[in-house]
């Protein structure tokens, strides 16, 4: 829609941190002043952005923005049969992609918003994020694999994460089974793997990713559990979005790639490196039950195995959550 489209050209305007008179914003996109305020409240209340307005100066919108560029990300993107696509605020990319007819068995697609209004957590928690500040991205790609098999790959996408934080300069990364990741046990990023199809295959599998890069203007009252961002373990300076991004959409689907020919095996080696609780003492709790034990780390399948007194007990990642012993969620 025209006032889509017209927002976003508002908001890529003030992204440079720098006052931009009304006159100027108006006489650019052939709008009037009235219409340009009017368009800039709405951003406010829409979007949570801080745009300040100053007499004599104009519009500013305090610290800028890096805004994820399409352009950069489809030309770093090294298979050029993908579908690629970039919104400033959407419900969910998971939702997007599940219903995109755009993705086939030729053809694989990425989407990122700038903001999600309805972003999923695991068990259908809600996922919040400021405008433009953090990661939000879904790739979709079909699989010619029984939908059985396709659980894996969150967990081996968590091990793409992770690696990706460390290659990034964040020391602390660590995997909470099954799709968590935490930095001193906050968590900073969060994968949702959906899927539809059939039970034999072909399955259309979305794994969606939700990174922390800059809570700092979140309200942290509305997150029940602890969380920090990556801002905060890189002093204060990050890499562009668009570079992110796409560096996580090639590094992801190369994983989707190897998963599709190896399965877990290959990445299970890895996860131990990252994984949260192995060895410690641990509490998982079903919607019947509750087991303590010693966390051993997870089988070929990817399921969680516990030491109790009496045996190892093994579990998937649907039906249980797992914490510490010592602290809740």
């Amino acid at each position: 829609t025209m006032s889509c489209s017209t927002n976003k050209a508002i908001i890529r305007i003030l992204a440079d941190g720098n006052f931009h008179s009304g006159q100027a914003i108006a006489a650019q996109l052939q709008l009037s002043r009235t219409a340009v305020w009017k368009k800039i409240q709405s951003l406010k209340a829409e979007l949570g952005l801080t745009i300040h307005a100053v007499t004599g100066k104009g519009y500013w919108l305090p610290g800028g923005l890096d805004l994820v560029n399409k352009q950069d990300l489809v030309a770093s993107i090294s298979d050029k049969d993908v579908y690629v696509a970039v919104f400033s605020s959407i419900d969910s990319t998971n939702q997007h992609m599940l219903e995109c007819a755009d993705i086939d068995d030729q053809r694989w697609g990425v989407c990122v918003a700038e903001m999600q209004t309805q972003g999923r957590g695991r068990r259908g928690r809600q996922w919040l994020s400021s405008y433009g500040r953090n990661i939000q991205m879904s790739i979709g790609v079909y699989l010619n694999m029984p939908m059985v098999d396709v659980s894996g790959l969150s967990l081996a996408a968590g091990v793409v994460l992770a690696q990706f934080l460390e290659d990034t300069g964040v020391d602390q990364g660590a995997l909470k089974w099954p799709n968590d990741i935490h930095i001193n046990g906050k968590k900073v990023a969060g994968l949702l793997l959906e899927v539809k199809g059939e039970a034999e295959g072909p399955v259309k599998a979305v794994l969606g990713v939700g990174l922390n890069l800059d809570m700092s203007e979140t309200e942290g009252s509305n997150i029940t559990q602890p969380f920090t961002d990556i801002k905060s373990h890189l002093n204060g300076v990050l890499p562009s979005r668009t570079t992110m991004v796409s560096d996580l959409t090639e590094r992801l689907y190369l994983a989707i790639q190897e998963y599709q020919q190896k399965g877990l095996a290959g990445f299970l080696e890895l996860w131990k490196r990252y994984d949260l609780y192995l060895g410690q003492e641990v509490i998982i709790t079903s919607a019947a039950n509750q087991f303590q034990g010693i966390y051993r780390g997870l089988d070929e399948q990817g399921r969680l195995l516990l030491e109790t007194r009496q045996s190892i007990k093994i579990f998937s990642a649907g039906e249980v959550s797992l914490r510490k012993q010592d602290q809740d969620g």
